[in-house]
């Protein structure tokens, strides 16, 4: 017998919500310590999934409040227009300027 992982039963949820028409927002600001258990890689196949992830900690950047969101365009403009303007600060973008893409 395999043991099922996180991920895979993320995979399920995900599948089972959109059967049913629903979102699954998943939180990996900690991902980075178990990269195996990320969905990442698999946002492609799972339209009605969104991703939350940061810089903090585990990068060694503690106080700097910078995240993001992974995602189709839908999801991701839906989301968009529901937040609005959002302040960040100067230290927070610097960290981003200088986080390779």
């Amino acid at each position: 017998m395999v043991a099922r992982s996180r991920r895979d039963d993320l995979i399920e949820l995900a599948n089972k919500l959109h059967k049913q028409r629903g979102l699954l927002i998943v939180d990996e600001a900690f991902a980075d310590v178990v990269p195996d258990n990320s969905i990442v890689s698999m946002m492609g196949e799972l339209p009605n999934t969104v991703v939350l992830r940061s810089y903090g900690k585990f990068f060694g950047m503690s106080g700097i409040r910078l995240g993001f969101l992974l995602g189709h365009e839908v999801q991701l403009s839906k989301i968009r227009d529901m937040l609005g303007p959002w302040a960040v600060s100067t230290p927070a973008l610097a960290c981003w300027d200088s986080v390779p893409q």
